[in-house]
């Protein structure tokens, strides 16, 4: 009879386990398309879609979401600068560098959301702040 019950106690915990993992994966998986998905769409499409979706459900997800975000926007207008320095020349190196950075950075969030920990995007621009949350009286 108790070796019934330890059993069924295990089988609990075990259950419970593997749906926290589960969701951990999901979340990560969330938190890592967020840095990836600019690849895939036009730049800040991917990471606004992320942060719109889940803003509201995980602040894990919300946050790497925002700095992807943030980081994009960064991206294109210093994209944007870059272009316009073309007409005296440096703009053409510019903007090589600041897409091969993009990608080099966009690629080293991703694994740092993978292994859930936070990131954040050197030389960006935080023009998406974080919510607050207003408690009430």
């Amino acid at each position: 009879m108790m070796e019934k019950r330890d059993r069924q106690s295990a089988s609990r915990v075990r259950e419970r386990t593997l749906r926290s993992e589960r969701r951990a994966i999901r979340v990560e998986g969330w938190a890592v398309a967020a840095h990836l998905l600019p690849f895939v769409s036009l730049a800040i499409i991917g990471p606004l879609f992320v942060w719109l979706i889940k803003r509201d459900e995980d602040d894990y997800v919300e946050g790497h979401a925002r700095e992807a975000l943030n980081f994009q926007l960064s991206m294109l207008i210093y994209g944007l600068v870059s272009a316009l320095l073309i007409i005296v020349l440096i703009g053409i190196l510019l903007l090589l560098a600041v897409g091969v950075f993009a990608f080099v950075m966009a690629i080293l969030a991703a694994i740092k959301a993978a292994n859930r920990e936070p990131y954040e995007y050197p030389l960006t621009m935080r023009m998406v702040k974080q919510r607050q949350t207003s408690e009430p009286l």
